[in-house]
C-alpha cells in the first residue's frame, strides 16, 4: 500500500529543506491565490489562462482530498469532514468559473485559499482561525451552511 507522500509524488518533493508539509500548504495555497487573482485582473481577454489558474488551483485541492481521505492522516475527523466539504465548493465553484469568466467565484477561491493558509500558519503558532464559507458566492446545488471551524490540527 502506498503512503500518503508516495501518492502525492511531486508535490512533497517540492517542500523545501526543513519545511514541514504545513508550511509547503500554506506556500502552494497562496501560490495558487496569488495566480488566480493575476488571471482575474487581466479579465476575459485571456480565457486560456484564466482556466489553467482555475485547473491548478484545483489540481491542488485534489492533493488535499488524496492526503484527508488517507487513512494514516492524523487530523481530527471533523477537520477533515470540514475541509472535504471545503474542497466539494472548490470543485463545484471552478467547474462554473472554467465554464465562464466569473471574478466573484474565484474571489471566492482566492478567499478560502488565503484563509486556509493563514490557518496553517497560526496553526504552527497554535492560533485559533474560523472559516466562515457563508461569506462566499454559493454555486448551484452546494450546501455550505454552518461551515466553521478552527483550523488549529
Amino acid at each position: 500500500m502506498q503512503t500518503t507522500e508516495q501518492k502525492l509524488g511531486v508535490y512533497t518533493q517540492h517542500q523545501r529543506g526543513n519545511e514541514d508539509s504545513r508550511e509547503t500548504d500554506k506556500r502552494a495555497l497562496l501560490i495558487c491565490a496569488g495566480q488566480l487573482q493575476s488571471c482575474v485582473d487581466l479579465g476575459k481577454e485571456n480565457m486560456p489562462a484564466y482556466q489553467e489558474c482555475l485547473k491548478k488551483n484545483q489540481q491542488l485541492w485534489t492533493m488535499f482530498q488524496v492526503a484527508l481521505t488517507d487513512p494514516e492522516n492524523e487530523l481530527p475527523q471533523d477537520l477533515k469532514i470540514l475541509l472535504l466539504n471545503i474542497s466539494r465548493y472548490i470543485d463545484k465553484t471552478s467547474f462554473q468559473a472554467i465554464a465562464s469568466f466569473n471574478p466573484a467565484l474565484v474571489k471566492s477561491l482566492i478567499n478560502i485559499n488565503r484563509v486556509i493558509a493563514e490557518g496553517l500558519a497560526n496553526s504552527l503558532k497554535s492560533l485559533p482561525v474560523t472559516i466562515d464559507m457563508q461569506q462566499a458566492p454559493q454555486p448551484n446545488a452546494i450546501n455550505t451552511e454552518n461551515m466553521t471551524a478552527n483550523v488549529t490540527a
